[in-house]
């Protein structure tokens, strides 16, 4: 089998150089190409992502479309090449240096998708031995995806749903009964803590991570030191009132999707974020 590991990027070089070395890190376990698609950034140009991506197919947006948009191409572009696999990973990942062995090893036991990050805030529905569990939802940063999934979710999505990508294709999958493995271990660690969609009290940590050279190691320890030090760095009225506002919104979109169903939950949740 052969990957397609598919980069959205926008800005952020401090992220984008931690994530290059991790890669040159990596155990070639699996053949795979590294295909960045760059959304029109202000802070370097082509010539600058040749330089850390030297062996990456790069595609530079003309006009910024946006994160959601810019990484449904990536699922688009994947269809149009001749791998096997797609790997989603956000500029703000470490990979594991056994990242495609464990990609190798697993993704036969699964039905099309497999998460290589355990992530908090998405909770365990199924454990099925000891290397995987089954969850109902995951983010698409860190996913493997089959090319028959892949076909079949753009086959069937309303492009309304772009800028709400994640829930869509997990609402898809459970409605047609395909099980969402994922890793117990991590096998990327999530280091965007001041990224787009997420800040230090909703963090999205990577749950397991067993660093395995000296450069994991320094990148948890440095992601570690961070956190604490943004989290403290908060009162805890702020602390509350982030958490207040997290348990209010999750009881809503229950409650919405209880009574409503979860396509009209995800109907409301676009109109809110295109609103936005």
């Amino acid at each position: 089998m052969k990957v397609f590991i598919g980069i959205p990027v926008y800005n952020r070089i401090d992220k984008l150089i931690l994530l290059a070395k991790s890669i040159q890190n990596i155990n070639k376990d699996m053949q795979y190409t590294l295909n960045i698609f760059d959304d029109c950034s202000t802070d370097f140009d082509e010539v600058y992502l040749n330089g850390i991506f030297s062996s990456a197919n790069i595609l530079r947006n003309k006009n910024n479309i946006g994160a959601d948009r810019n990484t449904y191409n990536i699922w688009k572009a994947f269809l149009e090449s001749d791998e096997d696999l797609l790997f989603v990973c956000d500029s703000d990942l470490i990979l594991h240096q056994d990242i495609l062995m464990i990609i190798k090893n697993n993704f036969v036991k699964t039905e099309g998708v497999l998460s290589l990050l355990n992530a908090s805030s998405h909770l365990a529905q199924e454990v099925v031995n000891k290397d995987l569990i089954v969850k109902n939802t995951v983010g698409s940063a860190g996913t493997v995806f089959s090319r028959e999934i892949v076909q079949d979710l753009l086959n069937n999505v309303d492009s309304k749903y772009i800028t709400m990508w994640d829930w869509y294709f997990c609402m898809y999958l459970n409605e047609k009964e395909k099980r969402i493995f994922v890793t117990k271990n991590s096998y990327v660690l999530h280091a965007g803590i001041d990224g787009e969609n997420s800040n230090v009290m909703l963090f999205d940590f990577s749950q397991n991570f067993i660093p395995s050279n000296e450069f994991e190691k320094e990148m948890e320890a440095n992601l570690n030191k961070i956190f604490t030090q943004k989290y403290h760095s908060l009162s805890d009225w702020q602390k509350s009132k982030v958490l207040i506002r997290k348990i209010i919104r999750e009881r809503i979109r229950t409650i919405i999707g209880k009574l409503f169903g979860q396509k009209t939950l995800l109907d409301l949740l676009v109109w809110r974020k295109n609103f936005k």
